[in-house]
Order: structure tokens, then C-alpha cells, then sequence
């Protein structure tokens, strides 16, 4: 069982919490994070049952021990919802906001901590290139359609919606055979 997936997550688990030469150590151990198994065969016992391959082992309370009662397994996506460094805005993780908002998390994320903005103003400050009309037109500059932003061409003709705005700025001459400048309201 040396080899298997389920042994190697026990041993990650032992070391970080008792090998002060593990890099991961002192996140442990600064916190009083203790490992209550005291064999591999207890640790199987209490947990095989309901491992399975595609899941990950999840404190359910961060601030406690890795035993039975605060472990279990979890899918990637759930385990990443309760890591301690996620951010909260009114009851509800920065992630599910984007979720429902329809925001990339990364853009969100530089706006916080790069720029400096406020989590509301993030939030809510539309994308403004990203939304902005878009006129398509042959490489001849015959006009073709107006599109209501990059990012329904890139979901219809599946031309990458950045390339789409390289050229509406001028850093690309073409994307996807065509010409492409941003929609003015005349």
C-alpha cells in the first residue's frame, strides 16, 4: 500500500505536521495543527471507506487537528473554497461572486491586490474594453457586422476575443482573417 495515492496523502500529512524540515512545517505547526493518527493503520481505518482517486483530503475546520472528526474527502473545487487565505465579501467567497457575476477570478484578484480597489469597486466596475461593440469588416475593410462585444465572437467564431481588442488598439492587424475596430455611436 506504500505506493498507493491514499499512503502518499498520509505521509504528506505526517510530515508537514511533524518534520520541522518539511518547507510546509511552520504552517503547521505556528498554528498547533496536530496529526491524532497515530499509525497508517489507524488513519485507514478511519478514512479509507470513503476515499476515492479523484478526491482530496479536506480539514473541514482549518484552524484544527487532522483527525476522523474534522477530516474528509473533497473534490479539488471544494477544498479550494475553504482554504484559510480565501477572501469573504458579505457572507460569500470572492469566487462565488465572480460566478455569479460573470467575472474572470484573476481580474478580480489583480484589482484587489495590484490596483488597490476596493472589493465593491472590483466587483462592480464593468470590464469596459471587454464589453465595449465591435465592428467586423473583410481584410478589404467592407463591413461586415457589428457584434455586442469580443466575447460573443469568441464564443461564436471562436477568434480569441484579446485578439479581437489587440486589433481594435492597433497592436495586431487582423484576427481570425478579419479586421476589427470598436463600435463609435455616431
Amino acid at each position: 500500500m506504500s505506493y498507493t495515492r491514499f499512503y502518499k496523502i498520509w505521509r504528506n500529512i505526517y510530515s508537514r505536521c511533524t518534520n520541522p524540515n518539511v518547507p510546509a512545517y511552520k504552517n503547521y505547526w505556528a498554528r498547533w495543527i496536530k496529526f491524532e493518527w497515530k499509525s497508517f493503520e489507524e488513519y485507514k481505518k478511519d478514512m479509507y471507506s470513503t476515499y476515492r482517486d479523484w478526491l482530496q483530503i479536506d480539514r473541514i475546520d482549518n484552524n484544527w487537528n487532522y483527525s476522523k472528526e474534522n477530516c474528509r474527502w473533497v473534490t479539488s473545487k471544494e477544498n479550494n473554497r475553504n482554504r484559510r487565505d480565501n477572501i469573504y465579501y458579505k457572507w460569500k467567497l470572492l469566487i462565488e461572486w465572480c460566478e455569479e457575476l460573470w467575472i474572470n477570478y484573476a481580474v478580480l484578484r489583480t484589482r484587489i491586490s495590484r490596483d488597490w480597489w476596493t472589493i465593491k469597486k472590483a466587483l462592480f466596475t464593468p470590464l469596459t474594453d471587454i464589453r465595449k461593440k465591435v465592428n467586423q469588416y473583410t481584410l478589404e475593410w467592407e463591413f461586415i457586422k457589428t457584434w455586442e462585444c469580443s466575447n460573443k465572437v469568441d464564443k461564436t467564431l471562436w477568434i480569441a476575443s484579446w485578439n479581437i481588442r489587440n486589433v481594435c488598439i492597433g497592436k495586431r492587424n487582423k484576427a481570425g482573417g478579419f479586421k476589427w475596430k470598436y463600435f463609435i455611436n455616431k
